[in-house]
C-alpha cells in the first residue's frame, strides 16, 4: 500500500499533542502564546506591531512570531506524551495530515520534539514528520468554517479521522468531510485506531 493509498487521519496539533500550558489549559496556553507575543515585541523591531495584527485577527506576523519562540525556547512546548505515542503507532497503518493554526515549520519543530519525548531519535523524528503532511489553517481560513476545511480535505480519498481539540472547529471538519463523501470519526483527543 503506498502513502497516497493508505487511509487518513486529520489531526490539530494544538490541545492534542502540545500545549504551551504544562497542564494542557486552553486559556494558560493562550495567555503564554501572547506573552510570547509581547516578549518579541519588545525585543525585535520587526515584531513591534505583532500584538496589534493579532488583535484585529492578522495572524501572519504572530505565527512568525510563535516560531521563533518556540525555536528560540521562550515558549516552551509542553507534549502530551500518550497523545504523542498513539499518533507515531497510527503512522504505521494511516496518512497522516497536520492542521494547525501555526507556520508548517512550527509544526514541524513541534512534531519532533514530540516524538523525541518518547524516545524516537531525532534522525527517525525528522523521517517521520517529513513524511506528514503539514498544513497551516490560516492560509487556508479559520477552523471554525467548515469551507476552509473542505480546502484540505478534498485532497484525500479515504479521512478515517479528524482530531481536533474545539469540539466546534472539529464539527465544523466533520462538515467538511461529509459534504464530500467521507464517513470520518471525530475525536477530540489522539486516539490509536
Amino acid at each position: 500500500m503506498t502513502t497516497n493509498d493508505k487511509p487518513v487521519i486529520i489531526s490539530d496539533l494544538g490541545g492534542v499533542i502540545y500545549s504551551f500550558s504544562p497542564l494542557f489549559h486552553p486559556k494558560e496556553h493562550e495567555d503564554k502564546f501572547i506573552a510570547a507575543l509581547r516578549d518579541c515585541s519588545d525585543r525585535e523591531a520587526r515584531f513591534h506591531d505583532v500584538l496589534r495584527q493579532y488583535n484585529e485577527g492578522k495572524l501572519d506576523l504572530a505565527l512568525e512570531a510563535e516560531k521563533e519562540a518556540v525555536t528560540n525556547g521562550k515558549l516552551p512546548v509542553f507534549i502530551n506524551i500518550e497523545a504523542a505515542k498513539a499518533l507515531f503507532d497510527n503512522t504505521k497503518k494511516f496518512r497522516i495530515a497536520i492542521v494547525s493554526t501555526s507556520k508548517v515549520e512550527t509544526s514541524k519543530i513541534i512534531l519532533k520534539i514530540a516524538f523525541q519525548e518518547i524516545g524516537i531519535n531525532e534522525k527517525q523524528a525528522e523521517k517521520i514528520v517529513s513524511e506528514f503532511d503539514i498544513y497551516d489553517m490560516s492560509l487556508y481560513g479559520g477552523k471554525k468554517n467548515s469551507d476552509s476545511w473542505g480546502k484540505i480535505i478534498k485532497q484525500y480519498k479515504n479521512i478515517d479521522a479528524i482530531i481536533e481539540d474545539s469540539e466546534k472547529n472539529l464539527n465544523a471538519a466533520i462538515e467538511a468531510s461529509v459534504k464530500l463523501g467521507h464517513k470520518t470519526e471525530g475525536f477530540t483527543k489522539m486516539v490509536k485506531l
